[in-house]
């Protein structure tokens, strides 16, 4: 493996050279010379990638495609936003923060680290609104699995639950706006299904779709990336199918080899349901315990039909539904990911700043005019930032306390 894939592992994890020897066990000369070298040793390669994978929250589940819930949206027509914290998130005892803006409408809005909730002091109309974005959904997997000892299913229980619970007379008092369901395409040696053969299928009349489709392709270093989307944003139904492995390897400035050995990416296929349509896939899926990325992969056969010519003949596509039709490769899981308060500001330290810091510092040697120190010295905290710190310290000595006892 080259030295710069293992480089960017550090600077992803903002690790000091001492943390990265201690890691791999080595020493530091032994990190160094490598370094020189530009290349680490082929026995290292499965740790290098098991912290990547470890990063990500990646799990092998040995199935070739793997579904995660990826994006939801549950609102509730109650303003009792603590209410909703303690029963249906089950996180009453996480300090969530008031921020003066909102989002969807909503004026105000509850966060505690990625897991958002809005309210509108203006509208009481409008409720309140659970926000779960991608990252949100694997921290909040984290507390599935380590606090509730809980899962998705018991979640959307809980949503119902609820709304049983705050119904007053006619009405719905509970919906769905946005729930995408993520379907990854494992990368396999022996090779994949390759996103521009749907495409010339298409312009051969050989997809059959009620959906429109529409292509973008963006040329990189790793050739022409290609997004295919059916259906558009207001649709009740919207698919978007991606080359996951290059989005990742653009994210994390990875080379798209390791991408393939450590994290296993692909292809994506996303199902994105609104409304009425989120509600009924969410009861199909708790009233027929069916696993919910089966069910997101019915819909998708349900809505796009794929065929190929044979001996003259319009057959279904082998290829396609080799992927989308065998029930037994197809599962639902987790990658749940503990996120820290500051990750994000460590990263942009390791990666955006450090490096010209060190520039600057080598500078004021040379001309003796040290003012760095005087720059960071003169800083001040954000009223957003100190009520972070704040929501950091309780959560932190409330696990300092609990690892005690």
């Amino acid at each position: 493996m080259e030295f710069e894939n293992l480089n960017k592992v550090q600077k992803m994890y903002a690790f000091s050279d001492q943390e990265m020897s201690n890691y791999l066990e080595i020493d530091r000369a032994t990190l160094y010379r490598w370094k020189e070298a530009g290349e680490i040793p082929e026995s290292y390669d499965s740790k290098v990638n098991a912290l990547i994978a470890f990063k990500e929250g990646v799990r092998d589940s040995g199935f070739s495609l793997e579904g995660k819930v990826d994006y939801v949206k549950v609102t509730f027509k109650t303003q009792d936003y603590i209410d909703v914290i303690a029963k249906v998130l089950c996180l009453q005892n996480k300090p969530f923060l008031e921020e003066e803006k909102g989002g969807s409408g909503y004026d105000t809005k509850y966060t505690f680290q990625n897991i958002n909730l809005f309210i509108s002091k203006k509208r009481e109309d409008m409720g309140c609104m659970i926000e779960l974005k991608g990252q949100a959904c694997r921290q909040y997997e984290w507390y599935f699995e380590n606090e509730q000892k809980s899962s998705w299913r018991d979640f959307f229980i809980r949503c119902f639950e609820y709304e049983r619970a705050i119904s007053e007379g006619e009405g719905k008092f509970m919906n769905i706006p946005r729930l995408d369901i993520a379907l990854d395409e494992k990368y396999n040696e022996n090779g994949n299904f390759e996103l521009g053969k749907l495409v010339d299928l298409w312009d051969s009349g050989l997809v059959e779709s009620r959906l429109t489709m529409k292509q973008i392709e963006d040329n990189g270093q790793y050739g022409k990336a290609k997004t295919i989307y059916f259906g558009s944003r207001q649709s009740a139904y919207h698919f978007c199918f991606y080359q996951k492995d290059i989005e990742q390897a653009k994210k994390l400035g990875l080379d798209i080899d390791l991408i393939h050995s450590s994290l296993k990416f692909k292809n994506r296929y996303e199902v994105r349901m609104c409304d009425d349509v989120a509600l009924d896939f969410v009861r199909k899926s708790l009233n027929e315990r069916i696993d919910m990325a089966r069910l997101a992969v019915w819909v998708i056969n349900s809505k796009i039909k794929v065929f190929e010519r044979m001996n003259g003949d319009k057959v279904l596509n082998r290829e396609w539904y080799s992927l989308l039709g065998e029930v037994d490769r197809i599962g639902f899981s987790t990658a749940p990911v503990e996120v820290g308060f500051f990750d994000k500001q460590y990263k942009w330290l390791s990666v955006d700043v450090a490096p010209s810091v060190i520039a600057i510092k080598e500078w004021e040697k040379i001309t003796g005019e040290y003012k760095l120190d005087g720059i960071f010295s003169s800083g001040e905290i954000s009223e957003k930032n100190r009520k972070k710190l704040d929501q950091a310290r309780v959560v932190f000595e409330k696990d300092l306390q609990k690892n005690r006892y």
